[in-house]
């Protein structure tokens, strides 16, 4: 299975549904100013929040360290396309994306 790239808006704050191995989950990215850095929340198709303000780092996994909450099985990365920092502009001028790498490719 190929990876999944989550689409990415030109807010400071959104929400995307995605499709994740099976499970419905609602994806909250929030620019930070202050810090400088985009944060990941996480949810169920029932809205619980699974996790929240996952700090996004470039070229790192965001789940694996989350394995004993409901995340689904395979891994987010945010990929940095340009070797830079990820700052407030790098998914909507694509020099990032976010990408899920499904269960059978991790």
């Amino acid at each position: 299975m190929e990876a999944v790239k989550i689409p990415f808006s030109d807010q400071n704050d959104f929400v995307v549904e995605a499709e994740l191995d099976e499970m419905t989950c609602f994806l909250h990215l929030a620019w930070n100013d202050d810090e400088a850095m985009w944060t990941l929340s996480l949810e169920n198709a029932e809205n619980d929040v699974i996790l929240s303000g996952i700090r996004l780092v470039s070229d790192w996994p965001l789940l694996g360290r989350f394995r004993h909450l409901a995340v689904p099985k395979g891994e987010l990365v945010a990929v940095s396309l340009d070797g830079q920092p990820i700052g407030r502009q790098s998914f909507a001028d694509g020099s990032a994306e976010l990408v899920y790498l499904p269960a059978q490719t991790t």
